[in-house]
């Protein structure tokens, strides 16, 4: 699994909107930062204007934004804007006259992540702002793979217009890009990840696995407060229990038909992953992994295990008749998981 993330403002822009789609994104946010060592977040705003005759896309720096750029566009604001034509002036090379061109506005989006940053009670070093122009031969990379996504057939009810579609396409091939040119993975919202999932069926991407693992096993993380994530990251055993939700999350997709059942298989997974951790600590402690289990919200009971009741309540101290078993226990996936359950959103 990637050990970085990127989170691109044009592979965002849909859903940067105030309320829940800006939510989505700062609980996919908290995700990465629990499972990524680093996280790197476009700074300053940007802007597309698009039409079925013309469009543009403009990006300005903090310290030019002003402080209502500092807000998330609201949805009444994006669809007064969305109800307005759009008009450019355009000067050819060469012309002594603009050209006008007026168009029907598709989409108007104002995309920020300001909001997430004041939220941050400190300069955290595991997130950081940036903003990276490609140079220009990964533009050309981008160019051409946005090229042959709008050839692409799959693409064509994405959005209506031909330049609005354009608009999300090449946002999303510049982030992708720009990810793999910094080594991270990217993470884009439900609309830029369609054109993603084109191209994973295409077999030009592919999907980096253990985010939705987490939230399935531990639904209420995603909700937490920074200074909750910034200590969540120092967990001991949370490295080994990234590594075991992202194979758990893998296998349970290449059984899962479209995603169906795909929650219910990482559960089955990783609750047959936790009792046989906690056998080979110590046989005698099935128990106990069951409780812990439970604890996470999974609610899975198999086999001869099923009576168990109890939820969590003292792997620590079952464990505290064997200080060998007590000290490996304390550092492994398995109390970085019972460390997260706890956390409360």
């Amino acid at each position: 699994m990637a050990s970085q993330t990127y989170f691109p403002l044009g592979g965002n822009a849909h859903s940067l909107v105030a309320g829940r789609p800006a939510d989505s994104v700062r609980r996919r946010l908290v995700v990465a930062a629990l499972m990524h060592e680093k996280v790197y977040v476009e700074d300053g705003e940007w802007r597309a204007n698009s039409g079925p005759q013309a469009n543009w896309v403009a990006w300005t720096p903090a310290q030019r934004m002003t402080e209502q750029d500092r807000r998330f566009q609201s949805a009444a604001e994006r669809s007064l804007i969305e109800s307005e034509p759009i008009s450019i002036s355009l000067l050819p090379e060469g012309a002594t006259e603009a050209i006008e061109v007026t168009s029907d506005t598709t989409l108007f989006w104002r995309a920020t992540f300001e909001p997430f940053k004041r939220e941050l009670r400190e300069a955290y070093p595991w997130i950081e702002f940036i903003h990276v122009t490609l140079p220009p031969p990964d533009q050309r990379i981008a160019k051409e793979m946005a090229e042959a996504d709008l050839r692409d057939g799959m693409l064509t009810d994405l959005i209506p217009d031909k330049h609005s579609r354009g608009v999300v396409i090449d946002s999303t091939n510049e982030a992708l890009v720009l990810g793999a040119r910094i080594g991270a993975a990217t993470s884009l919202d439900a609309m830029h990840q369609r054109v993603l999932t084109a191209r994973q069926q295409r077999g030009q991407a592919v999907r980096v696995f253990g985010h939705r693992a987490l939230q399935v096993v531990f639904p209420t993380v995603d909700r937490m407060a920074w200074e909750d994530v910034d200590a969540a990251r120092g967990i001991a055993g949370l490295a080994d229990l990234r590594a075991i939700l992202s194979e758990i999350e893998q296998a349970a997709w290449s059984v899962a038909e479209s995603g169906t059942g795909l929650e219910e298989g990482i559960r089955q997974a990783y609750m047959a992953r936790f009792e046989r951790a906690v056998a080979q600590l110590q046989p005698s402690l099935r128990g106990t992994a069951i409780a812990i289990a439970m604890g996470t919200g999974l609610g899975i009971l198999t086999g001869p295990l099923a009576p168990i009741v109890g939820i969590a309540a003292g792997a620590a101290q079952t464990i505290a008749s064997n200080y060998r078993a007590r000290r490996s226990f304390r550092s492994s996936w398995m109390a970085a998981s019972e460390r997260l359950r706890k956390i409360r959103a």
